[in-house]
């Protein structure tokens, strides 16, 4: 999927595409770092290098979905309020990789989760609130993102001792985000047929304007024409 929408996004030029795609890599690398995967296979020698991926990827994966919601859904458009609130929250995420850093990796850790818990209602609400300004690319996106905080509020439920521990309650948060990655693409697909028919409503209403001026033009070239014909003919009944 990272793939395949980094291709469509160099020959689109699509900047919707180039966020889903950072979004997509800070992901996989911050869950990669905290189930050990990168440690095992790639870094096992520089544990500190965990602590610094899984801050980086929680980073730069937030900051990706909330530019990604910005200018997929239009939010300067259809919530102007909410894109100064996107706007704002972006600096307070980028202002607290400092701290992250410089903390050891449980309070670091706890920092990147809390970005994660206010971040993803944050971008449902702007989802669900572009789609009733009338943005209709944004009706998958409400859905990704409703998966998404699904899966977050099932972790929680596992961690409080609401839901018994197995593998799926213990793996929802990142089924979630597998779910939610494949419904954003086929969103950004959508948002694309969705602008293809809005240019072609537009070129049809601009031919049929341009049919009826061309019509009220000859009708008045018609009527000019009848009163030059009715003129001449009473300057020649003067005469």
């Amino acid at each position: 999927m990272l793939l395949y929408n980094l291709f469509l996004y160099l020959a689109l030029g699509n900047k919707s595409y180039l966020y889903y795609c950072i979004y997509f890599i800070g992901f996989l690398a911050a869950q990669s770092a905290i189930d050990g995967h990168i440690y095992y296979y790639l870094y096992g020698e520089y544990t500190w290098l965990t602590h610094l991926m899984t801050t980086l990827g929680q980073v730069i994966g937030t900051i990706a979905a909330l530019l990604f919601a910005m200018y997929f859904l239009e939010t300067e458009k259809y919530t102007p309020k909410l894109h100064r609130v996107l706007k704002g929250f972006i600096i307070i995420v980028a202002l607290s990789t400092i701290s992250i850093l410089l903390l050891d990796y449980t309070r670091g850790a706890i920092i990147g989760i809390v970005n994660v818990l206010v971040s993803t209602p944050l971008l449902l609400l702007t989802g669900i609130l572009a789609w009733r300004a009338g943005n209709k690319a944004a009706k998958l996106y409400v859905i990704a993102w409703t998966v998404v905080l699904a899966g977050l509020a099932t972790l929680v439920l596992v961690i409080v001792g609401q839901l018994p521990y197995n593998d799926l309650t213990r793996r929802a948060s990142q089924v979630g985000v597998v779910i939610e990655v494949i419904l954003l693409s086929l969103a950004l697909a959508d948002r694309i047929n969705i602008l293809r028919k809005q240019r072609e409503q537009a070129q049809a209403a601009a031919l049929a304007s341009a049919q009826e001026n061309e019509r009220i033009i000859k009708e008045q070239n018609t009527l000019l024409e009848e009163k030059v014909d009715e003129r001449t003919y009473e300057l020649k009944q003067k005469q």
